[in-house]
């Protein structure tokens, strides 16, 4: 995975700013009288109709319209102007919201020390029973905080297929997404292309996986498809906390072979 910072267009100068919000006013006051002239006639009460009116009397109401609109320009130009143009949030890009380990990321590639190089990022597989609640939130929540050393990725021995909408929403609730993420089963090239297994299944790792198995790691996490809302609450919190301490060991690897 490439990261990358992307700036927004750099404004315009001060001078040119002000340059560009006089000539907007300048167009809409003209715009302005000309509307005035045009309609002016038509807006004047029928007392100034009357051929008795004044000449006076009916410049000083097309005046008043050609203010009006010029009045409104000025304001238009103004805000326009206030917008600061060149950097109007109205044209700038989103600014992209990066997770801590996508900050990491990006420290570690503008390292003062100049080594440049990506850590290495070790490829982990959580795998429960059905790839619908406790290996769905490990993935989501490494995705998010651990994805400067973690690849991660899931599975289940019996899939369910699909999340369930507390397993979503329990993630939402801290902030992970679980979105692009589905329920799937373990297959064989996954297990031949992961460095390190989570086991969450229940079971021992080794009445499951048989020679050749990659490392692997059993974590006792309780299953809660089809508990409460507070019984997800605390597996996520279970969860998340062992993902951060995974995450720690990892980037302590990496730490080490960096000094090294």
């Amino acid at each position: 995975m490439v990261y990358k910072l992307e700036h927004s267009r750099p404004g315009l100068t001060q001078w040119r700013r002000t340059v560009i919000s006089a000539l907007v006013a300048g167009m809409f006051g003209a715009a302005g009288l000309l509307v005035g002239a045009i309609f002016g006639p038509l807006l004047i009460p029928d007392s100034l109709t009357d051929p008795t009116a004044t000449e006076d009397q009916v410049v000083h109401v097309m005046f008043g319209l050609s203010l009006l609109f010029s009045v409104q320009s000025l304001g238009f130009a103004g805000y326009y102007r206030g917008t600061n143009i060149g950097t109007c949030r109205l044209f700038r890009p989103t600014p992209p919201c990066l997770s801590p380990a996508e900050i990491r990321v990006i420290l570690f590639l503008v390292d003062p020390a100049g080594k440049g190089s990506m850590p290495t990022r070790t490829k982990v597989l959580f795998l429960c029973y059905g790839n619908a609640c406790r290996s769905q939130m490990a993935e989501a929540i490494a995705r998010h905080l651990a994805a400067d050393v973690i690849e991660a990725s899931s599975a289940g021995l019996v899939p369910f297929g699909e999340i369930p909408s507390t397993t979503v929403a329990v993630l939402a609730e801290r902030g992970f997404s679980a979105d692009g993420q589905h329920s799937k089963p373990l297959r064989p090239e996954d297990m031949s292309a992961t460095d390190l297994l989570i086991n969450m299944t229940g079971r021992s790792g080794t009445s499951i996986f048989s020679a050749p198995a990659p490392p692997f790691e059993d974590w006792d996490v309780g299953d809660p498809y089809g508990s409460s809302l507070a019984v997800y609450r605390g597996i996520c919190d279970q969860i998340e906390a062992r993902v951060e301490d995974l995450a720690q060991r990892l980037r302590d690897k990496v730490n080490v072979h960096q000094s090294a």
